[in-house]
């Protein structure tokens, strides 16, 4: 490499640089050593003429194997030429490397800038090149995008205006492995918007979100949003176990969403749905929780987070991904919705339930959340284990609810569960069957079928759990008639 003012065939005012097999990480690592920005094999000139006036460009230069932030991009070509003193022509073109892009055109040279005329011809980009600058969010690319865009005005004040056509595009967002199907869409944007008209994102599974309106871009950087964002059969989340550390499963969602405000503070409005096929589990951490049990009381303290919902107080706030949100919106949940929580994995201790609910969510964006409206519990199961050595295994009652009245934490609870077992009543009734003809004390040695009730009330951050003992209607008879009644007391317990 060469730095001169004096470049052949140059007869005006200029400074230069002339490259002969030159690596171009070697310049480049001095402002990232670790990593180089970019990489490639320079060859040619580049050449700025009447550098203390109106400054115009001369070039002939190739960047073979050119790499960016380590994502092989192909050849990089730069043709710029003198038509006047003050008019350049320009041909930027990249090939070779899954894309086949071409920036041409003329600008003109100003003491305060330059006057633009140039078009961007994309004629392939290939998704895997875009997959590349985003490799821990997005996976599996597939197809291209193609467009066209023309460039006018100044350096200062550009005008542009294009579209970008999507073909065949396939994406995973790799933290929900959602599969993104995108193909014969396309993009209109300018200066001042980004339209979407009927913009149509698929999953794998015939499910869709479709976008309409535009993304205003008067501040870049703080883009304006006029968005509606309509859902059916769409997988949102399609992931398995140990693709996440919390929360896998799939869930499927219909929606019908306006979206407003600004990036800064996104509106949002509308109704979400939680489809019939969606099923979710939650891992609770186990290394995150402190049991501390002290006159019938069990408290849960969240050492490492004390921000989190099952064990804060309803006073306190933490910081979410809704922080900054405008967001009012109805919540329905579809009856066939299955929701697990593990509580131990070791012991699969966990609360797996179904049943349907229409809520209001309101969160505003100091994070202050309001949810109202009722969950009517239809199937489930609560799994428990006594000392790691035993296990039992609760059926929620159809007709469980789960009601909100504004504050999400103070939830009110209606939930009853069931577990059946077949034994003897003998340890009831020792009290009255003792002396007693063995004929009669014997009966109570039979085998015979119980059913034990837990029942769950009060509000989920200080639930009340009560416990009965009761026997099919079938299996009452001389049991329930000699006395056993009296000994299924209840026993209440605040946790």
């Amino acid at each position: 490499m060469e730095v001169s003012t004096q470049i052949p065939e140059m007869s005006s005012d200029h400074i230069g640089i002339q490259f002969e097999n030159f690596q171009l990480q070697t310049f480049l690592s001095l402002f990232n050593p670790e990593e180089p920005l970019a990489k490639g094999i320079v060859e040619g000139n580049f050449v700025i003429l009447n550098p203390y006036g109106a400054s115009g460009l001369v070039s002939q230069l190739n960047i073979d194997q050119f790499r960016l932030l380590q994502n092989p991009l192909g050849t990089l070509s730069l043709n710029a030429s003198s038509k006047s003193l003050s008019d350049y022509d320009i041909d930027l073109v990249l090939k070779d490397g899954g894309a086949n892009v071409r920036l041409m055109g003329d600008y003109a040279a100003t003491q305060n800038g330059a006057d633009l005329n140039l078009e961007l011809d994309i004629q392939k980009l290939e998704t895997a090149i875009v997959q590349g600058f985003f490799t821990d969010e997005l996976s599996n690319p597939s197809g291209n995008i193609s467009g066209s865009l023309l460039v006018n005005g100044s350096l200062t004040e550009p005008e542009y205006s294009g579209r970008i056509k999507f073909n065949d595009v396939g994406l995973t967002l790799s933290a929900f492995k959602t599969d993104l199907k995108i193909n014969g869409q396309q993009l209109d944007l300018n200066e001042k918007e980004f339209t979407l008209n009927a913009f149509r994102i698929n999953d794998s599974n015939q499910g869709s979100i479709l976008l309409d309106g535009a993304i205003t871009t008067d501040n870049l950087l703080n883009p304006g949003f006029e968005l509606t964002v309509k859902a059916k059969n769409f997988t949102a989340l399609n992931s398995e176990k140990g693709d996440n550390e919390l929360v896998y499963g799939t869930a499927v969602i219909d929606t019908d969403l306006e979206i407003t405000g600004d990036l800064e503070l996104p509106i949002i409005d509308g109704s979400l749905n939680i489809g019939n096929s969606t099923d979710l589990t939650y891992l609770v951490p186990q290394t995150q929780y402190e049991i501390q049990e002290r006159e019938g009381v069990v408290l849960f303290v969240n050492r490492e987070n004390p921000d989190a919902i099952l064990t804060r107080t309803s006073g306190e706030t933490a910081n979410s991904v809704f922080a900054g949100m405008d967001i009012n919106t109805t919540l329905e949940i579809s009856d066939d919705a299955v929701f697990t929580i593990v509580l131990d994995e070791k012991t699969q201790d966990k609360l797996q339930a179904s049943g349907n609910a229409s809520l209001i969510l309101n969160i505003d964006p100091n994070q202050d959340i309001r949810l109202s409206g009722r969950l009517e519990l239809n199937s489930g199961f609560y799994r428990t284990s006594l000392y790691n050595l035993v296990s039992r295994e609760f059926t929620i009652n159809k007709g469980s609810s789960v009601t909100w009245s504004g504050d999400p934490y103070n939830a009110k609870l209606d939930v009853t569960a069931i577990y059946e077992l077949e034994t003897s009543a003998a340890p009831l009734m020792s009290s009255i069957s003792f002396g007693q003809d063995t004929g009669i004390s014997g009966q109570y040695q039979r085998s015979s079928t119980f059913l034990v009730y837990l029942m769950v009330g009060g509000e989920i951050t200080t639930p009340e759990l009560s416990f009965a003992l009761d026997m099919p209607r079938k299996c009452t008879g001389f049991l329930w008639g000699s006395g056993l009644r009296a000994h299924t007391t209840i026993e209440r317990t605040r946790i």
